[in-house]
């Protein structure tokens, strides 16, 4: 599994509610930051089942796993302020999303690249920081 730790980090999170997936992560990251998590990401398309992880600072962490069947997303809390994110998306989807996040001069939302399988209970969104 590949890993980023990010905690140190410039990085912004902002946990929102959110009307239909009743959590929102904005991800305000600059552009050194998103170089480095898309090139792990770009690793990922050549194996599924291949994964890579990300820490953030305030306890998120990202699973992003690639699958052969309908992408997903998935929050959790193993503790009460602990973040878990699981980004299970196919190869299409994953790049759908690298293509769109490359320049990210404006926001950018997981939910409205391409429709997902089970979009469970979290939206995220990468944008540049403020």
């Amino acid at each position: 599994m590949a890993f980023l730790n990010f905690t140190t980090r410039p990085i912004q999170i902002e946990k929102l509610p959110h009307p239909l997936y009743k959590t929102h992560l904005k991800i305000m990251i600059a552009p050194t930051e998103r170089e480095e998590i898309m090139s792990k990401l770009s690793e990922l398309t050549e194996n599924v089942g291949s994964e890579l992880r990300v820490d953030f600072p305030g306890d998120v962490t990202f699973f992003w796993k690639l699958r052969e069947e309908e992408s997903r997303l998935l929050l959790a809390h193993p503790e009460k302020e602990v973040w878990v994110a699981t980004l299970a998306l196919t190869a299409e989807h994953l790049q759908v999303w690298l293509n769109e996040i490359q320049e990210l001069s404006g926001p950018v939302f997981l939910s409205e690249l391409k429709k997902l399988g089970k979009f469970s209970n979290l939206e995220v969104s990468f944008q540049p920081p403020v």
